[in-house]
């Protein structure tokens, strides 16, 4: 497989788990665990970061040392979330253009603060 060719056999890599709990980059829990025996809390539990030695066996280490990140991107799911919001407004909230301005402004927000991952839309609820 090409896969197992990324990274060089005698190359340290960060893997992608995080500590607190060990959770992957993409937010997903890990269930699997392949520590070295005295790879894991050798240095009162201040090594947040799990990376990989040539042998696949784990340890944690400081999240600053200048190791290459590998890791592996499962496309998830779309998952949606509603927001209720509730707006304060002489605007004309049934006007497209309006509507369309404020979903600018919520995704320029949204991206300024690293998420580009996120599609917004307009839901109207039926009234009652």
């Amino acid at each position: 497989m090409e896969a197992l060719k990324a990274k060089p056999n005698s190359s340290i890599v960060w893997i992608g788990l995080y500590r607190e709990p060990w959770t992957w980059s993409d937010g997903s829990l890990s269930s699997f665990r392949n520590w070295l025996p005295s790879g894991l809390n050798n240095n009162k539990n201040n090594e947040h970061c799990a990376l990989e030695n040539p042998q696949h066996q784990w340890a944690d280490g400081f999240c600053d040392l200048p190791y290459v990140f590998v890791c592996q991107q499962v496309p998830k799911t779309e998952r949606k979330t509603t927001l209720r919001m509730k707006f304060n407004t002489d605007a004309d909230l049934t006007d497209p253009k309006v509507k369309a301005q404020i979903l600018e402004q919520l995704q320029s927000l949204l991206s300024s603060g690293g998420r580009t991952d996120i599609k917004l839309q307009w839901k109207i609820e039926p009234k009652k």
